[in-house]
């Protein structure tokens, strides 16, 4: 599902051979050092079927990931894990969650209340990095931005 969302979701904004290198880098393993590594994993699903996956850390304020599987696209699934993970951070109290969008999905998330901080890169194993657009949503009453909001920088 995970791969078949970026092919057909991504496909107007990336190359072919930035979508291969993208998807080339999804394995078991790379999710199970993601669990292991304290980052919290959800997946929208329909009896056997994955309508839809995140990949986020409350603790980090951070987003990962957000994908739908192609067939559900457009019907509430990516609003819905949005939305839960919003809701966790509400809860928590963490101020705000930022994301780093890919390019296609700026839009969806400007929907959501998410506002555009800068273009920045998204680093893939084996030295590829794909465009991304950080973006930020507040979550709580407070006045907090991160620090680095106008600065460059990459994510591994």
């Amino acid at each position: 599902m995970h791969t078949d969302s970026i092919r057909q979701g991504c496909s107007s904004a990336y190359t072919e051979e930035e979508i291969e290198a993208w998807c080339g880098a999804l394995s078991p393993e790379r999710y199970r050092e993601a669990l292991a590594g304290g980052i919290d994993f959800f997946v929208s699903h329909q009896e056997e079927e994955i309508l839809g996956l995140c990949l986020f850390s409350l603790q980090e304020e951070e987003l990962f990931a957000l994908y739908v599987s192609p067939s559900h696209m457009g019907k509430g699934v990516g609003t819905a894990l949005l939305e839960y993970v919003e809701s966790l951070g509400v809860r928590r109290s963490i101020p705000g969650l930022m994301v780093r969008s890919t390019v296609n999905a700026e839009s969806f998330y400007a929907n959501h209340g998410f506002v555009r901080q800068r273009e920045d890169w998204h680093d893939l194993p084996g030295g590829r990095s794909l465009r991304c657009i950080r973006m930020y949503k507040k979550l709580s009453g407070n006045d907090y931005h991160p620090a680095d909001s106008a600065a460059g920088g990459g994510n591994s």
